[in-house]
């Protein structure tokens, strides 16, 4: 499962204005120590890619769909905005498989 970095900073804003109680030193060392996750960084490629997801408004929502438009993988979501702007996604699931990991989607939004 790919976690882009931009939920990681999302993630450690809410701990650290404690809108959400949870130990995110805990959830971040999982997330580096389980071989299931595989954190996304948000290099020139994703941001080549975020410029073309006009569709989102929102800047951080941007750069999460634009992740997974450029690994080719479904989104998971707790609100249906990047979902639907992402339409082509029919699965709701942020992942990438093996063999697209690395290759750009060439889906136009």
């Amino acid at each position: 499962m790919l976690i882009p970095t931009i939920v990681l900073a999302e993630a450690l804003n809410i701990a650290a204005k404690e809108r959400v109680v949870f130990d995110f030193q805990q959830l971040y060392q999982l997330v580096r120590d389980e071989p299931e996750f595989e954190i996304a960084e948000f290099g020139v490629e994703i941001f080549d890619e975020t410029l073309r997801v006009s569709a989102v408004p929102e800047i951080h929502d941007r750069i999460i769909v634009a992740t997974a438009r450029f690994y080719g993988a479904d989104l998971l979501t707790k609100d249906g905005i990047p979902r639907r702007s992402h339409g082509w996604c029919g699965r709701p699931l942020l992942r990438a498989s093996p063999r697209l990991r690395g290759r750009r989607c060439h889906t136009p939004m």
